[in-house]
């Protein structure tokens, strides 16, 4: 039998039975997206790990709390999305970008209430490329 015979029979035995077949079953549409999922949050989760150690080895915890006390800094918890105001009088809602540029250049812009007493980066150590930057910066999205 040669393969158009073969799937005019595939046609009438679903068409008899009911259901639809000519094509590609969607659960493989849909495990592969769930797969994918998985790995995308894996990646996610390795990666604010790696911000999480990175936010204890620099000591950021010495200034920034994670559990919303006060601090030298503004505590991380519930930071990312909230509103911050600057002692310029100009205000930003907390995204990515800020939070990257607030640990690359931290006296830019002063937060009210704080001095300007992050240090800034120290390329002889640790965050010593983009990539710890990112790290930190997918850890402190995780503070709620």
């Amino acid at each position: 039998m040669n393969r158009s015979a073969i799937l005019i029979l595939v046609a009438v035995n679903s068409v008899l039975l009911g259901i639809a077949c000519l094509r590609p079953a969607r659960a493989t549409d849909a495990s592969i997206a769930r797969s994918l999922a998985q790995a995308t949050t894996r990646e996610s989760k390795g990666v604010a790990d790696r911000g999480k150690l990175l936010f204890k080895q620099l000591s950021c915890n010495t200034c920034h709390s994670t559990n919303g006390d006060d601090g030298l800094g503004p505590t991380m918890k519930g930071y990312f999305g909230s509103e911050v105001q600057y002692t310029d009088g100009s205000s930003e809602r907390v995204d990515e970008n800020h939070v990257k540029w607030a640990i690359i250049n931290p006296n830019n812009k002063i937060m009210q209430g704080y001095g300007p007493t992050m240090p800034a980066i120290d390329y002889q150590k640790p965050p010593r490329s983009l990539q710890d930057v990112d790290d930190l910066v997918a850890y402190i999205m995780t503070i709620e």
